[in-house]
């Protein structure tokens, strides 16, 4: 089942961020460190339902990663739950292009004009790995500062 994609397997304590975000059906959703791949794929089972007399989703999610090998898998990872909500990119997150909803730019454009693109922003940074040195206690002996 699990190559299939039917089930995505996951620490618990990944599931929290997705949760505690509570991403809705209309929403757009950027999750900004996104690969491998498991919240990502949490995030959009929850804004990618199609309402009744719908053929599309209203919601869907932007997957970043600024690693473009890492991207890469997440392709492949998303590629699995078959949905037309979900866009792959690989930007470095501290330059990521604002976007805009066919609004005009110029000169005395504020930018604060153009904020709010999304409804939520996930953005979960990989981090010093404390569930490897859970599942790993032999790592202690070699890490340092």
């Amino acid at each position: 089942h699990t190559d299939a994609g039917y089930i995505t397997r996951q620490e618990t304590v990944s599931m929290i961020p997705p949760i505690v975000l509570d991403p809705h059906p209309h929403h757009a959703v950027l999750d900004m460190c996104a690969a491998p791949g498991s919240k990502t794929c949490q995030l959009l089972e929850a804004v990618a339902g199609v309402d009744k007399g719908e053929l599309e989703p209203s919601g869907f999610v932007v997957a970043n990663d600024a690693d473009p090998k890492r991207a890469y898998m997440l392709v492949h990872q998303l590629r699995r739950m078959n949905s037309p909500a979900v866009f792959v990119c690989a930007c470095d997150a501290q330059f990521y292009p604002v976007l805009r909803d066919g609004k005009k730019m110029d000169d005395k454009t504020d930018l604060k004009e153009l904020e709010g693109t999304f409804d939520r922003v996930l953005c979960d940074v990989p981090c010093s790995g404390d569930g490897t040195a859970r599942k790993n206690p032999g790592i202690w002996r070699h890490w340092n500062q």
